[in-house]
C-alpha cells in the first residue's frame, strides 16, 4: 500500500518518524483537480464506469470526484491499485501557502 502512495519502495525502508511527516505532508496538501484521473481514463481507454466497478467505489464517489470535493486516502489508493498507477497520476495537488513554511520532508 505504502509503494501505491509513493510510486516506489523507499518509503518501506523508512523510519516511522520520516514516514509520519510525508503522511503529514500529503493529508495538509489540498487536491487541486482529478484531471490527470480522466486524462488516464481516456488514455486507457476506460470509463468512469470501468474505474467504479474496478475500485469498488460507490456512485457517489465518482459524482463527488466530478464536483472536485476531496476524497479519503483509502479511496485514492483503491483507485490506483485498480488503475496500476501511482498516486501523482490520478490528481494534482496544490499545497497551502501557510504551510509549506512548516513541513519538512
Amino acid at each position: 500500500m505504502i509503494e501505491v502512495l509513493f510510486g516506489d519502495s523507499e518509503a518501506a525502508s523508512m523510519t516511522a518518524s520520516r514516514l509520519f511527516r510525508r503522511y503529514t505532508f500529503f493529508t495538509k496538501l489540498n487536491i487541486a483537480s482529478y484531471k490527470l484521473l480522466w486524462n488516464t481514463l481516456v488514455e486507457r481507454n476506460r470509463r468512469k464506469e470501468d474505474l467504479r466497478i474496478a475500485a469498488g467505489l460507490a456512485t457517489n464517489m465518482i459524482a463527488n470526484m466530478v464536483k472536485g470535493k476531496n476524497i479519503s486516502m483509502e479511496t485514492l489508493v483503491r483507485i490506483c491499485e485498480a488503475l496500476n498507477c501511482g498516486i501523482l497520476d490520478v490528481i494534482e495537488l496544490e499545497q497551502d501557502k501557510d504551510e509549506t513554511e512548516n513541513i519538512n520532508c
